[in-house]
């Protein structure tokens, strides 16, 4: 387990530096974009460059938020509960309906990435190829859903805390 752990760990950073670097790159073009505009010089298809990039900017981190448990959450809700066995129960079937809903939005973007590919899509003005774009949203999905079902067996293997009644 640990040995997957290291790996998905590794992983998620990486994924997370490439976030972070596309975000520098998206404010450095933005920044060539208006320049340019006060040169009189237009740059074609900037907007869907930019449009391109979004989806992995935003999505890319996910799996990072996860594991750092920086998502938003019921953990205000599930503190208050004074039972350890209630709080464990409740942390489990969150994960599993988080695993439930992450895995069909595996499924579906793959699908869309999938028919993207095959079609050829583009974007409307620099026919630019959007299955790229589309593909990274499935592989961020689907990296989320290997960190949930790890959070999901290390909970299971986790004895329950007893809280000091002093």
């Amino acid at each position: 387990m640990s040995t997957i752990e290291w790996l998905l760990k590794r992983t998620e950073d990486a994924l997370i530096s490439v976030s972070s670097a596309l975000i520098f790159f998206m404010m450095a073009f933005i920044v060539i974009i208006i320049f340019a505009r006060l040169a009189g010089i237009g740059i074609v298809g900037y907007i869907d460059v930019i449009e391109l990039l979004l989806p992995a900017v935003a999505i890319l981190g996910i799996s990072t938020l996860q594991r750092d448990d920086d998502h938003l959450g019921m953990d205000l809700l599930v503190n208050k509960i004074s039972s350890p066995y209630l709080q464990k129960v409740i942390k489990l079937a969150s994960l599993f309906v988080g695993l439930f809903a992450v895995a069909i939005l595996v499924n579906k973007t793959f699908l869309h990435f999938l028919r993207s590919y095959n079609f050829g899509d583009s974007t409307i003005d620099a026919q630019l190829p959007t299955w790229p774009s589309k593909g990274i949203v499935s592989i961020a999905l689907g990296i989320l859903a290997v960190r949930i079902v790890l959070q999901l067996i290390q909970e299971c293997r986790r004895p329950v805390e007893r809280r000091s009644t002093r």
